[in-house]
């Protein structure tokens, strides 16, 4: 894939545009070939290729001044982009042009045009709804970007129809080692163009209102210049505060991480921004921030969590915060804390990654149109279980790539919007009515689609069988399996045989079950094996003991998860809490989720005088579910049957080391006294002497957590995705 960046400005200029642009290239450069067409700087050559971003600077005139860009620069430049452009759009046959603002946009409209080369758009601030020449550029576009929600929504009113949200990034590695320059005063700084718009003077009031022993210990660094320079230094020496408040000019970017370093509070306090990547910065740096209740912001605070969040152009709002933070030092440590674990996700790595995957989805929809595929499943969110997950990430990624997709589920609630429509019938609906309302539904929408891919046997396969046949559409269903399609009999077994028999490919998660599925009858080549792949997750930043405070746990923690159903063993799981309490006082039994059984597994509690050592958690939030991960010393599966275990991978991934049953899938996950211990199902005597046995070696603990890591990688989503979409090509 080639990939044209014409950029007015570009590295080494100073700027956010600039630094996203340049960021971006760099990284995509390992997956696409990329182009960067800008304007003539001071000291650059014309032509370079620098970390395999072939770049061409053409303008009139050079620019000297990397923080400051004159209009008539801009303006002249604009020609001798676009020409250079359109000349290599042609030469090198360009696929996805990316444009970066406005005034880039433009000449992604115009190659658009011209060559017939689509254009994604990158905005990073706020803008007016009231041009519409500007709304025509960007409505033209294949995908618009924005920094944040608030810029998502800009686009979404203007009437463009591909609009995705995708933060901004940062190098955390610039902030890796930082060390820590407490000073003898206490710190407030701010980083920001020095206009109107970014409300430094009420910063500056709001440090004028502190109390008058908070601000006698207190100093505040400005960082950064403009028109606004001037007024903000009078305004400072009317209130008297010129010993006490420091214009420090420009500061280059790499030395930004150096004076954050200094800082013990940091505070944006614009009354407008598109994303506020400082903020990031800040955070980076380990200080408590503090920001306005505006656009990006928005995105990067969770107010009491991650930071503090003020009303804009509210001085006395910004001064109870700054004093917050000064007189509570542990609630400024969570901040800290909280949005550490936070930033992972804004690593130029996983930003580069979803742009990716947008020019991906645009390339796919040039080469072949798009395919019609509908999701038949049992299950969806708010749903909980990995056949839920599975089917809306596996969706939403589809829908990136081109494919026209939809979704049809037995549901009664909504957890958000999707990008695709969401077709859900109630459960509360008697089963006979149900399943004929399901049908109905999936015969209307196979009426334009290509592939229906059903994800069980009977409540999606079955309905999904008969209307793909009577539609003629092609048929393809997943089999993860569970306890009960197994021990089916009579004529419910004749239907899911029926059903798997004129699927045209099955997928299942283990070699384990295309055996099963095989000794139905189903010829091998039809089954096919994808195995299942862990959410991506952000591998939380504190410490066991930290998780188990969070959460309110203490002592030795054995986790499990999984549906409260008989098969899930949780019942033998409790039942030796005695004995493992003999030799470990401190043990105790944390099982998360919930259903049928519940009411079983609480008496068995009682009975056993367990109260307070074994916990029941009840439904929890999948975001959730990676503290416990972090709390556990262990994580148990003792399930009676298991096609791929989701939670396995999860609990691997985030570091507990596992102990499993020997059945189903779980051994081609975990290898016995590799990566965990493997169990008899039932066998009580050998799950607790396997907990016992883990909890009394550390180094054993240590080598299972290493190879399950190495396990890992052949359990990636890429993978997965690679596959699924291998045969949804066949058809």
């Amino acid at each position: 894939m080639k990939v044209l960046m014409p950029a007015i400005h570009y590295h080494p200029v100073i700027g956010g545009i600039e630094t996203w642009t340049r960021n971006i290239a760099e990284q995509l450069a390992e997956k696409a070939e990329v182009f960067v067409v800008t304007g003539k700087v001071k000291d650059q050559p014309k032509k370079e290729e620098a970390r395999r971003v072939k770049i061409s600077r053409t303008s009139l005139f050079t620019l000297f001044n990397l923080s400051a860009s004159p209009l008539v620069f801009t303006l002249s430049s604009l020609p001798f982009i676009f020409f250079k452009s359109l000349a290599l759009v042609r030469k090198e046959k360009i696929n996805i042009v990316h444009c970066q603002g406005f005034l880039s946009s433009v000449l992604g409209f115009l190659l658009f045009k011209l060559t017939g080369a689509p254009y994604v758009v990158t905005v990073q601030r706020l803008e007016s709804k009231s041009n519409p020449f500007k709304n025509f550029i960007y409505r033209q576009a294949a995908v618009c970007i924005g920094a944040s929600r608030a810029i998502g929504q800009y686009f979404k009113e203007i009437g463009c129809q591909n609009v995705e949200v995708i933060p901004n990034g940062i190098d955390l590695n610039r902030f890796e080692n930082l060390e820590r320059k407490k000073g003898e005063k206490f710190t407030i700084m701010t980083v920001a163009r020095l206009e109107k718009v970014k409300g430094i003077e009420y910063l500056i009031r709001a440090f004028d209102s502190l109390r008058f022993d908070l601000r006698g210990r207190s100093n505040l660094l400005i960082i950064g210049d403009g028109s606004e320079k001037r007024s903000l230094e009078g305004l400072v020496e009317k209130l008297g505060l010129k010993d006490k408040v420091r214009f420090l000019g420009e500061i280059p970017n790499e030395q930004i991480p150096s004076y954050l370093a200094t800082a013990d509070c940091f505070v944006l306090p614009s009354l407008k921004e598109g994303f506020g990547i400082v903020i990031l910065e800040a955070q980076a740096a380990g200080i408590p921030v503090i920001g306005t209740k505006v656009g990006g912001i928005l995105d990067l605070i969770k107010d009491g969590q991650t930071g503090i969040l003020v009303e804009p152009g509210n001085s006395e709002d910004i001064s109870r915060a700054i004093s917050r933070v000064y007189a509570d030092s542990e609630f400024s440590r969570s901040l800290v804390k909280n949005a550490k674990i936070e930033l992972t996700k804004y690593s130029w790595q996983n930003i580069a990654e979803k742009v990716y995957s947008e020019y991906d989805s645009i390339y796919r929809a040039i080469k072949s149109p798009a395919m019609k595929l509908i999701f038949a499943t049992g299950i969806f969110p708010p749903d909980i279980g990995g056949p839920a997950t599975y089917v809306a990430r596996l969706a939403a990624e589809f829908h990136r790539q081109g494919f026209d997709v939809k979704v049809i589920a037995y549901s009664d609630a909504k957890d958000k919007e999707y990008d695709f429509p969401v077709i859900r019938v109630s459960r509360k609906l008697l089963a006979g009515i149900r399943y004929f309302i399901y049908f109905l539904k999936l015969l209307k929408a196979a009426k334009n689609c290509d592939v229906i891919y059903a994800q069980n046997l009977t409540s999606a396969g079955f309905p999904a069988m008969l209307a793909a046949k009577l539609m003629r559409k092609k048929f393809i269903l997943k089999i993860v399996g569970d306890a009960a399609w197994e021990q089916k009999k009579g004529y419910l077994k004749v239907i899911q045989e029926a059903v798997a028999m004129f699927a045209e490919t099955i997928i299942v998660p283990s070699l384990y079950l295309k055996k099963r599925v095989a000794g139905w009858g189903i010829p091998g080549e039809k089954i096919v094996v994808i195995y299942n792949a862990p959410e991506p997750v952000f591998i939380l930043d504190i410490s066991k003991d930290e998780a188990k405070e969070k959460l309110g746990l203490s002592g030795n923690i054995i986790l499990s998860v999984g549906r409260f159903s008989s098969w899930k063993g949780f019942s033998d799981l409790i039942s030796i809490v005695p004995d493992l309490l003999k030799e470990n006082p401190a043990f105790r039994l944390v099982i998360v989720g919930d259903g049928e059984e519940r009411k079983n597994l609480e008496s068995k509690i009682k009975d056993l005088k367990l109260e307070g050592r074994v916990r029941l958690t009840g439904s929890v939030p999948h975001s959730q579910i990676p503290l416990y991960f972090k709390a556990a010393d262990m994580f148990v599966l003792n399930s009676g049957y298991e096609g791929l275990s989701h939670v396995i991978l999860e609990a691997m991934q985030h570091g507990a080391p596992v102990i499993a049953s020997s059945e189903g899938g779980n051994p081609e996950v975990i290898e016995d006294n590799v990566n965990g211990f493997l169990v008899e199902y039932k066998n009580q005597e050998q799950l607790k002497n396997a907990i016992l046995k883990l909890w009394q070696d550390k180094i054993l603990q240590e080598k299972f957590i290493q190879n399950s890591r190495e396990k890992l990688k052949g359990f990636t989503w890429d993978i997965l995705v690679e596959k699924t979409t291998k045969i949804l090509e066949r058809y």
